[in-house]
């Protein structure tokens, strides 16, 4: 029992320093405007690779990183109240010791039903979220992208390890929207993601704006 509570203790002081690396280097990366990205892209990016956190080693695991992503995603929101879209954030981790980077992104931070737009993810009628305020689907845009650009690396240069980094981090089968990149690759594998992404987003919104139409009779 000794031995299971101090497993538990220690368990729960690192829950307690992740959150604290969370705040600190996230709180930074916001006041700074470090988040590149504008509604127009349809993606924002958090390089740190570029940044370079205080917390480096810890965000190079990828549910630090995804941690820390979510962060900065709704506190870049709640400082940009006026910005009417709510954007997905591609998060990309300092480089291990061999130049491997975790690459990881997280949805869209939702809206309540009565803020959310119509169409897809909205809580008015005709989105994919349905009608009456019910809760919005939520479409992970990332681990389709992320799986075709696994495949094609060898056609388009990239350097994407495709069961786990060659620096010894391992990709878990839950991890499907989590990528190894070298450095060398991570420029453009991050430019063919933010396309690929973009292109999906214009085509659900244009199937849900046509379902919308010819549910209303306009089509």
């Amino acid at each position: 029992v000794r031995h299971g509570m101090s497993r538990l203790q220690a368990g729960v002081e690192a829950a307690k320093g992740l959150q604290a690396a969370v705040v600190s280097d996230g709180g930074l990366v916001v006041n700074r405007r470090q988040v590149e990205g504008t509604s127009g892209q349809g993606v924002q990016v958090l390089d740190l690779l570029s940044v370079q956190p205080t917390h480096r080693d810890l965000f190079r695991h990828p549910l630090a990183l995804a941690r820390l992503a979510a962060f900065v995603r709704d506190a870049a929101d709640i400082a940009r109240a006026a910005r009417r879209d709510r954007l997905p954030l591609l998060a990309v981790s300092p480089a291990d010791s061999k130049g491997w980077c975790c690459v990881t992104g997280v949805r869209p931070r939702p809206r309540p039903p009565a803020m959310a737009h119509n169409g897809v993810g909205g809580g008015g009628g005709g989105g994919a979220g349905g009608a009456g305020g019910a809760p919005q689907q939520q479409l992970n845009l990332f681990g389709p992208v992320f799986e075709a650009l696994r495949r094609e690396a060898p056609e388009l240069g990239l350097r994407v390890a495709a069961g786990g980094a060659e620096g010894g981090c391992r990709r878990q089968p839950f991890d499907d929207a989590v990528a190894y990149v070298h450095r060398d690759s991570v420029q453009t594998f991050v430019r063919d993601v933010t396309g690929r992404v973009q292109a999906m987003k214009a085509g659900l919104e244009g199937a849900a704006a046509r379902e919308a139409a010819e549910a209303a009779g306009l089509v």
